[in-house]
């Protein structure tokens, strides 16, 4: 029992890391100006304590470098810009059940499924642009900071490790990840003025993580008792009588 994947009876905490996918923000402001946000693959960290089965406080962190972006304003000139990050961070309360495989003779896996709410704030810093050819008098930079209601779906396997460490289990995962609109401002510069945009873009993430997890209080599995050794037989010669 001690190798096992799951059931998670008691506390545990747990830990994982690893590639965060940002879809495109891409939005229309008021003033009819077109705004697209593309990012580079970025890192996605979290953190949680909980307790079987299964309720868990989550924190989390995810950054990405912006790959790209691109403003239309009204007049319809259009800037590029490939720097600044977009960046996100918050607490999620997460619900999960895990399934047992140990009847189909796989103690020391255990898939899960699950899902979250929570708070996050999305920041946006250091967008920067200016055009090019005709429209290089244009500039543009974005700001954001703000946070929001946010949701995950998870969906991830864990592998027993208590041969090794009693509780211990590595994790693997999928999130969905989304928060409800976020602020956004841009000031564009045409070389005479300054116009500002306000933008609400949505925030929705993907996310593939792989951690740890500790279980406390699971007992080592029991050592096997040393059989005794076969009994020893010897022969020997008796007279019959005639």
């Amino acid at each position: 029992m001690a190798a096992q994947a799951q059931p998670v009876d008691g506390v545990y905490i747990g830990a994982g890391a690893g590639a965060n996918w940002r879809a495109q923000i891409s939005e229309t402001g008021a003033n009819g100006g077109r705004l697209a946000i593309g990012s580079e693959v970025g890192f996605v960290g979290v953190g949680s304590v909980g307790f079987g089965l299964r309720a868990e406080i989550e924190g989390n962190y995810r950054s990405n470098a912006i790959g790209g972006t691109t403003v239309r304003n009204p007049n319809g000139v259009i800037i590029g810009s490939s720097s600044g990050r977009l960046s996100s961070y918050g607490g999620m309360a997460n619900v999960l059940y895990d399934f047992n495989l140990a009847s189909l003779g796989l103690p020391n896996v255990s898939p899960n499924i699950g899902g979250g709410i929570g708070f996050v704030g999305n920041e946006v810093s250091r967008i920067s642009g200016r055009g090019t050819g005709a429209a290089l008098a244009n500039s543009l930079n974005a700001t954001a900071s703000g946070g929001g209601l946010a949701y995950q779906g998870i969906a991830g396997i864990a592998f027993g490790l208590g041969q090794f460490v009693p509780g211990l289990a590595l994790t693997t995962e999928y999130r969905h990840f989304a928060t409800t609109a976020s602020g956004l401002r841009v000031n564009f510069n045409n070389g005479t003025t300054v116009s500002r945009t306000n933008y609400t873009p949505n925030n929705s993430d993907h996310s593939a993580l792989i951690g740890l997890r500790y279980a406390f209080g699971v007992a080592p599995a029991p050592v096997a008792a040393a059989l005794p050794p076969p009994p020893t037989w010897s022969s020997s010669t008796a007279t019959v009588p005639t």
